[in-house]
């Protein structure tokens, strides 16, 4: 409804924001395409406005958070770099952090550890300093994942247990249902099949369900289906 206000009105830079927003929403959704078409938009419409090349930026790396869950890596890079480098451009501090949450992220899926660790800890001293606490659980988040790839076990779980502890305590479900996927599946790595590890899944898929995050809501719904095989599978062998 706003988007068709704003054409009615001919306020062209409100109605790009609105497309990034609109966007984001599909993308959380898990309907990439649609959400890529308005990303686009943004992208497309962008003729300088600083406050719309800021927009803009921020489109490309939502661009990039698409091709990753598409798994297209290389797409993804392309995305976060043109939109670093917008940002940059109009000094967006913040939406800068957050791109760099999103590179460290892209980082640790390319398997390429110590940049993504340099570029994880830069962004959450920058959001510490900003006070950005929503920003602070995401980094914590991503850093909690790297250093357990680069087999630093325990300073992961400590960063997963901290960031779902910040995100409950700001009331950002997304986040806290992150932390604590990302803090079970650790543990199952690590041979904890248990309750534990049970219980943290069947939350967070919980909450990914009612928000209707429905790729995220998958992949716990099979992380949780493959614990009750195995433990199925090991009571018939006792």
């Amino acid at each position: 409804r706003a988007l068709e206000a704003d054409e009615r009105v001919g306020d062209r830079v409100d109605a790009l924001i609105i497309h990034n927003n609109i966007g984001e929403v599909l993308l959380f959704q898990g309907r990439l395409d649609d959400a890529a078409g308005h990303f686009r938009e943004v992208i497309e419409g962008n003729h300088g406005d600083a406050d719309l090349t800021a927009v803009a930026g921020l489109s490309h790396v939502n661009l990039c958070r698409a091709a990753m869950a598409r798994g297209d890596l290389v797409a993804a890079e392309e995305e976060i770099l043109r939109g670093m480098k917008l940002l940059a451009s109009v000094g967006a501090k913040g939406l800068l952090s957050e791109a760099r949450i999103q590179l460290a992220e892209l980082r640790l899926a390319q398997g390429r550890l110590n940049e993504a660790l340099r570029e994880g800890r830069a962004a959450l001293v920058e959001v510490q300093v900003a006070e950005a606490r929503l920003l602070e659980a995401r980094a914590g988040r991503v850093l909690g994942c790297i250093h357990a790839a680069l087999g630093s076990s325990r300073e992961g779980f400590a960063m997963l247990g901290d960031s779902a502890a910040l995100a409950a305590r700001i009331g950002a479900d997304l986040e806290e249902a992150r932390a604590h996927a990302a803090f079970a599946s650790l543990s199952i790595q690590h041979g904890d099949r248990g309750a534990a590890a049970r219980s943290r899944l069947a939350g967070a898929f919980e909450t990914f369900l009612r928000l209707g995050a429905t790729l995220e809501a998958e992949a716990c719904r099979h992380a949780l289906g493959e614990l009750e095989a195995v433990a199925t599978d090991g009571g018939a062998a006792r």
